[in-house]
């Protein structure tokens, strides 16, 4: 009784619940991709130290030259790409429960070891942005209705008439409402990627804020998809696409396709496993 009363939620709590579960499922997949990788390539260091020990121990056959300068090659590799992921922190000393929960906070869907980080908070910036938040909020209920709410009611009317009425009232109600869903969409894109965003990040003293890119000048839709939400796409970039292209051997162009579907369908299968009454 009480888990259905739980996730009763109205449909606005819905979609915050759903994008925020999204948020977590994607950063704990960068954070078991990165040190998983990592933990295999300290294992084959260890590999193949072993396998130079044995050959200077006079333990295996072969010794040849070539041997050994491929494996003295990888292991210098081995060697440098651990170190260069820190150089405060060195793998696996980083697996703690507190650096999960930190990153957890960061707003960044990519795990690292180290995030360029700030001195100190400025609270003065944290008040302007949280103070943006509640503005945006008030003017996006002021835009919905006013303008986005007597539409939809003109819509609703419009369902018990023939097709062919609705057929000609419906585009008149579209062109009506493409002005105020795109102030509605670009509020909304100011509250998430540049106010909110940028107020966790200054709590956090998290110093890159390159949630987007002027997506308002792109001229190609590839464009736009790398600079509207950049979090996003430096996800997609390392875990779907070079992922792809590492494991299964993939080309660059299906690798591509493969990061928007990849996305929705996680987004859908979530979104339609959601109940859709609230009664």
């Amino acid at each position: 009784m009480w888990l259905a009363k739980y996730c009763n939620f109205p449909w606005i709590g819905r979609v915050y619940l759903l994008l925020h579960s999204l948020v977590l499922l994607m950063k704990m997949h960068s954070y078991a991709f990165y040190n998983g990788y990592l933990w295999s390539t300290l294992e084959d260091l260890h590999i193949v130290e072993g396998s130079l020990k044995k050959l200077q121990d006079g333990k295996t056959k072969d010794t040849s030259s070539a041997t050994v300068e491929e494996l003295n090659e990888l292991h210098k590799f081995l060697r440098e790409e651990l170190a260069a992921q820190s150089t405060t922190t060195p793998f696996p000393t980083n697996l703690t429960l507190f650096n999960y929960f930190e990153y957890s906070m960061f707003p960044t869907l990519v795990y690292q070891i180290d995030y360029p980080r700030t001195e100190s908070i400025n609270w003065s910036y944290v008040g302007e942005k949280v103070a943006a938040v509640f503005g945006v909020f008030f003017l996006m209920i002021v835009l919905a209705e006013k303008y986005l709410y007597p539409i939809a009611i003109e819509a609703l009317k419009l369902r018990p008439l023939p097709f062919r009425e609705k057929a000609l009232e419906y585009p008149l109600i579209l062109l009506n409402l493409t002005l105020p869903f795109t102030l509605m969409y670009i509020l909304v894109f100011y509250i998430i990627w540049d106010a909110i965003l940028n107020a966790i990040a200054e709590l956090t003293r998290f110093s890159d804020r390159e949630f987007y890119g002027p997506w308002w000048n792109s001229i190609t839709w590839d464009q736009f998809a790398r600079d509207w939400n950049v979090p996003v796409h430096r996800f997609l970039l390392r875990h779907v696409y070079h992922s792809s292209i590492s494991t299964f051997n993939v080309s660059k162009k299906a690798a591509t396709r493969k990061c928007p579907f990849s996305f929705f369908f996680f987004f859908f299968f979530f979104f339609f496993s959601l109940p859709l009454t609230t009664s």
